[in-house]
């Protein structure tokens, strides 16, 4: 073993992603395996007689194969680069290759596996007049490259002018990178520049990988007993709707409430039941492919739909184009494999299974909830998980599911309906329980008004929720509620 994963005890998607990336590099051979230790994991690479004309996977196999010890560090895209004098972070450098500063043999490979905070890292491409991305596969083989060149073949351009040297060390590796593109069909880089590095949305070949395929592979989390629900659907936890909900995670968990992250019932209750859902889900085809249109997929629209919501700041218009935009998304996505009918019946089901947990449906009524949702209900029951967070985002992706059906059928009103049900639904956001008021809820309230409530129909909904509530902790709350316009002045009277 030459090859190493470094662990992040914090953030365990990170290694995952880069041994997924490296299956994909490797071309989904099944004889790319890691073992486990304390603080990293080692990769193994038995190479089958099928992989041993694939150029990507021969590199791979070069690397893992060499005496010398390369270690991969994967990386926030806001971490600073974790080198003696550094201060880049490694979003400004998508990945970096470097000598061991221990003085030790052997090299570190830094990469971001979170495509620059979901941004998506784009490349000029060979012309010089569009934009590529820059997936993380694409970018960790670019390190590979340089490890093999550099500490391995031994061949890399060696000149007296630094620049010169590093632009030429480039220019080889980039011709490696691009043979393993011209393979995956993907359009090419440019051979030389690698300053102009740009963010957004790709002007050619869009955001497409030709992942190969888990089912022959065979799903490496299968029997990860930490993975998300979508991970075990899609097959990769690099996959870039995965990277929705982490980017979504992070910008709401800054919003808090008595100094509680407001989606803590949500992430609490998840860690108790979703790795029960994630297995039935790696190990259950028909279950996975039906967790991929109707529950991954929504959620993926749901929250960008949530996010064109917010964004807007009370400009409708913004607003209901930003969800039209995520309901157009979600349409592309499923096309040809569901129907009006299946989102409608999807949609029931969710309902049910949000019912069943607020305790407003019988245990006998879960047949009603099939499939997935049936497998959320009874996990997160078996889990002893609080029902609260999962019933509320199960209602969402049932309103969102409800309103794909609608505009499916060519309903002109359908994105306008779903932007105000997701103000409502917003409003109804279950309550950290074990949250209190402190000094800073002022504060925290602005913010909800302002990123969140900026309806006053809806501020009123949760003002009244948290006056329910708080209410017999605070006996000031209702003045508090009221000056950060969360109550009525008439209701703060009818209640002394």
């Amino acid at each position: 073993m030459t090859l190493e994963i470094a662990k992040d005890p914090t953030a365990s998607y990170k290694a995952k992603n880069v041994f997924s990336a490296l299956v994909e590099i490797a071309r989904c051979d099944p004889g790319l395996t890691t073992q486990e230790f304390d603080f990293s994991f080692e990769v193994h690479y038995q190479q089958g007689n099928n992989w041993r004309t694939v150029a990507s996977a021969n590199r791979l196999k070069a690397v893992v194969d060499s005496p010398m010890l390369t270690t991969i560090i994967g990386l926030h895209s806001d971490q600073i680069i974790p080198r003696p004098g550094s201060n880049t972070r490694i979003i400004e450098e998508g990945g970096l290759t470097a000598p061991k500063f221990t003085g030790d043999p052997g090299a570190d490979i830094f990469v971001d596996v979170d495509d620059a905070n979901d941004t998506h890292r784009l490349l000029p491409d060979d012309t010089h007049n569009f934009l590529v991305w820059e997936p993380l596969p694409l970018l960790l083989f670019h390190e590979l490259s340089h490890v093999f060149h550099t500490f391995i073949a031994k061949d890399a351009p060696q000149l007296a002018d630094p620049q010169l040297e590093q632009f030429e060390k480039e220019k080889q590796v980039r011709a490696d990178d691009n043979a393993f593109r011209d393979a995956l069909q993907l359009p090419r880089e440019h051979p030389t520049d690698y300053v102009k590095v740009e963010y957004g949305m790709p002007t050619r070949g869009g955001l497409k990988f030709p992942n190969c395929t888990w089912s022959t592979y065979g799903n490496p989390w299968e029997h990860c007993k930490l993975c998300s629900i979508a991970t075990a659907a899609l097959g990769s936890p690099i996959n870039r709707q995965i990277a929705t909900f982490r980017t979504a995670k992070r910008n709401f968990q800054r919003l808090t409430l008595g100094s509680v992250p407001i989606l803590a019932p949500m992430l609490d209750s998840y860690r108790l039941f979703g790795p029960k859902v994630a297995r039935a889900v790696s190990q259950d085809e028909q279950l996975r492919s039906a967790t991929v249109h109707y529950g991954v997929q929504p959620a993926v629209h749901l929250i960008r739909s949530v996010e064109g919501y917010l964004d807007a700041a009370a400009d409708t218009g913004r607003a209901v184009a930003a969800v039209d935009a995520a309901l157009a998304g979600y349409e592309a996505e499923v096309a040809g494999a569901v129907t009006a009918t299946h989102l409608r019946a999807a949609a029931d089901a969710a309902l049910a299974g949000s019912r069943a947990l607020a305790g407003q449906r019988s245990a006998a009524a879960l047949d009603t909830a099939a499939g997935l949702f049936g497998h959320v209900v009874t996990s997160v029951r078996a889990s002893g998980a609080d029902p609260d967070g999962p019933a509320w985002v199960l209602a969402g992706i049932c309103m969102f599911l409800r309103a794909a059906a609608q505009w499916s059928t060519g309903r002109p009103d359908a994105a306008a309906q779903l932007t105000a049900a997701i103000g409502a639904w917003l409003a109804t956001v279950p309550l950290p329980p074990d949250a209190l008021p402190t000094d800073g809820l002022r504060h925290e309230l602005d913010a909800l008004r302002e990123r969140v409530f900026p309806e006053s129909s809806n501020r009123a909904v949760f003002g009244q929720r948290l006056r329910a509530h708080w209410r017999a902790v605070d006996p000031s709350l209702d003045r508090l509620l009221e000056q950060a316009h969360f109550l009525e002045r008439s209701v703060v009277c009818q209640g002394t």
